[in-house]
């Protein structure tokens, strides 16, 4: 054999052997892309936490205060945070719509609230806000003011006194409407 030809056999054995290595990292690439894929909804199963759970546990930084009326009836349960507060009514069911929750309570207090906040260059989301929550019939269960300067005496005297009679006039509907 000469050595030309000892040459391309040497290649061609290499060039097999190239191939065959070739083939091999291939299948066992596929193989390693399936157990991946494998692996992967495994974990996705076994580690998914519902986002409850997720939420992690605070201790409350709220301070409960009862709004009570002049005649010492309970109105509310107000619940104090950080720049929050939230008012749980407990005078009866009523809906957002009854005067003068909507009339007075929203839109002369927290319209105007919110208002100034913007006047003075807050951002949408750092402006005074609140929500209403409704429960399942449709009637008022709270409602939650947010961006609330709660170390401001004059803003909350403000807020207990705007809520505390509207209860009371809400409550003396309620009486009146019942015969109590």
């Amino acid at each position: 054999m000469s050595s030309k030809e000892e040459i391309v056999k040497i290649i061609a054995e290499e060039k097999k052997k190239l191939e065959d290595e070739i083939r091999r990292l291939e299948e066992e690439l596929a193989r390693k892309k399936v157990l991946a894929e494998a692996l992967g909804k495994l974990l996705g199963e076994i580690s998914f936490v519902p986002a409850r759970e997720l939420v992690e546990e605070r201790p409350s930084r709220e301070v409960h205060e009862e709004l009570r009326g002049k005649k010492g009836d309970k109105l509310a349960d107000l619940y104090i945070g950080e720049n929050s507060i939230r008012i749980v009514p407990v005078v009866g069911k009523f809906d957002e719509g009854i005067p003068p929750l909507r009339s007075f309570l929203v839109k002369r207090v927290f319209e105007e609230m919110r208002r100034r906040d913007l006047e003075r260059g807050k951002s949408e989301d750092e402006a005074f806000s609140y929500t209403i929550i409704n429960d399942e019939e449709g009637m008022v269960k709270e409602i939650v003011l947010r961006n609330v300067d709660v170390s401001d005496e004059k803003t909350m005297r403000n807020i207990r006194n705007s809520v505390k009679w509207t209860l009371e006039r809400i409550l003396e509907r309620i009486r009146a409407e019942y015969g109590e």
